[in-house]
């Protein structure tokens, strides 16, 4: 990251946690990472592909990047997705306790051409690449409503 926060991340599990699900509008998948335990103003990614459902693969698509700044009220996004590209996305189904839930392993790696902009406030954040695994669950239920193309 450069700009208004000058960090190189190499988050890991353990001490990563990841959250994936279906955007709210339905129209793709969001994931969520951020370190545990929380360190004083943590930083939190997510990651909107809205060109992308659960189980599917890609690439050459584009994402929404967006960063917050836990405790401070500080967020930076790209708005659009006209910044930042998934050069390839993968997605595999995981094993899961319930027969009622689907869960996948998501594996991407990206690029950002223009920087996340303050949202309240000046600044910006330019993320050059990316890559990331992380969890996406989702039960039956959500899955039978989620659209397909």
């Amino acid at each position: 990251m450069q700009g208004s926060i000058n960090r190189e991340l190499s988050w890991t599990s353990p001490t990563l946690e990841c959250t994936g699900s279906v955007r709210p509008e339905g129209d793709g998948i969001r994931l969520r990472f951020n370190p545990v335990p929380a360190s004083e103003n943590p930083l939190t990614i997510l990651f909107g592909i809205s060109k992308l459902h659960p189980g599917e693969s890609g690439t050459a698509l584009p994402v929404n990047v967006t960063v917050i700044v836990e405790g401070q009220g500080q967020f930076f996004a790209t708005q659009n997705e006209n910044k930042c590209t998934l050069d390839e996305v993968k997605q595999s189904l995981l094993t899961v306790a319930s027969s009622q839930d689907h869960a996948y392993q998501v594996t991407a790696r990206g690029f950002c051409t223009q920087p996340a902009r303050a949202l309240n406030g000046d600044g910006s954040i330019l993320i050059s690449w990316f890559d990331f695994s992380g969890r996406l669950d989702l039960d039956t239920a959500h899955t039978a409503n989620s659209p397909t193309e």
